[in-house]
């Protein structure tokens, strides 16, 4: 690495020395980004002889991972690996949300202030902010975002200065202030309701909508809403990254 200090060289040198197949290098990949986690078919153990205990399983490993994540942040359920914990550390130890390793919080969590899809814009104007934001859309930009931003009476330049000032969902709630105390309990669910249930209005939108649930799970006949689908597209693309597919 000291002798190859780009990328592209190291990735050139290893590439000479390395004499495994690509099929080997994915099912390493595969296995690596799994430790920790139950794994849904048993996984070979040759490409990870340290990581199984006794009886060629993962429990202790989970058990290490369960407890390590209960310490820092029992509250992320959707840390089920080794590799999901060493990005939660990143994030916490040098306060960043990367959503090109994870996707932002559900639009369903309503968790801060009550309120759909506000504590998923919050996640990705903070990505924005340290140039993580990935693929998602933020601001003026995401529909879901927009309609976050004109509920509460606010420009996307604002909020996104108060993310930056602001470290902590608490704090964010302080910030916004009246402009969440001033809606009541009815103005919110029908916010939410409207927000959550939007389906498509028109041909174009619904061939939209069908397309993107072909291209992400064929099964999946039940989705009928954009929120389902922002939900259904999180779950696929990351699981699909991490298997490296």
């Amino acid at each position: 690495a000291y002798e190859n200090p780009n990328d592209d060289e190291l990735c050139e040198w290893i590439a000479e020395r390395c004499q495994k197949s690509a099929a080997e290098k994915s099912a390493f990949s595969v296995c690596r980004a799994n430790v920790g986690r139950h794994p849904a078919r048993p996984l070979h153990h040759s490409y990870h002889p340290d990581i199984f205990d006794a009886s060629g399983n993962y429990d202790q490993m989970r058990e290490r991972l369960a407890s390590r994540r209960a310490e820092i942040a029992p509250e992320r359920a959707d840390v089920q690996s080794f590799f999901d914990l060493q990005d939660l550390d990143d994030e916490l130890s040098f306060g960043l949300t990367d959503l090109r390793r994870h996707p932002p919080r559900s639009p369903f969590d309503l968790s801060v202030g009550g309120l759909a899809c506000l504590a998923r814009m919050i996640d990705k104007f903070r990505a924005a902010h340290c140039n993580c934001l990935g693929e998602y859309w933020c601001g003026e930009d995401s529909g879901f975002d927009r309609a976050v931003l004109d509920f509460l009476g606010l420009d996307q330049d604002a909020f996104a200065e108060a993310v930056a000032a602001n470290g902590t969902d608490e704090a964010m709630a302080a910030w916004l202030g009246e402009r969440l105390s001033n809606k009541n309990e009815e103005d919110k669910a029908e916010f939410n309701q409207r927000l959550l249930t939007a389906s498509p209005r028109n041909d174009r939108q619904q061939n939209f909508l069908l397309n993107a649930v072909s291209r992400l799970d064929p099964s999946r006949t039940d989705i009928e809403s954009f929120a389902a689908l922002v939900l259904l597209d999180d779950k696929v693309s990351f699981a699909r990254l991490k298997a490296g597919v």
